[in-house]
């Protein structure tokens, strides 16, 4: 991620790694169904613009900050999100979560 990417183009670079994980599929609302949205701004409010999604064209700055999430869900057994927040830098995206990103049981 550097400064000027647009958001769609974000969202668009996920989807190739999701279905090389097996993941394209994996909405938690609407199992079967494609995921549209992978991030969200954070700012004022915890969900607010710019949405990481298809066909956004709103380009990522420095000074925002933004989370990106990873559902997962598997029909009749469970779902999961993990949420890894970042701040844009002029020289690109910087991990400013606390909990590393791992998959953990709890």
């Amino acid at each position: 991620v550097k400064p000027g990417i647009t958001a769609g183009a974000l969202f668009d670079h996920s989807v190739p790694v999701s279905e090389s994980l097996g993941y394209a599929d994996t909405d938690p609302e609407s199992p079967g169904v494609k995921i549209s949205l992978v991030g969200h701004g954070i700012g004022v409010e915890l969900i607010e613009p710019p949405f990481i999604a298809s066909g956004k064209s709103v380009r990522l700055e420095p000074g925002m900050t933004f989370a990106m999430s990873s559902k997962l869900c598997f029909e009749n057994e469970s779902a999961a999100e993990i949420k890894s927040v970042f701040l844009i830098t002029e020289k690109g995206a910087r991990w400013i979560s606390k909990v590393p990103a791992e998959i953990f049981l709890c």
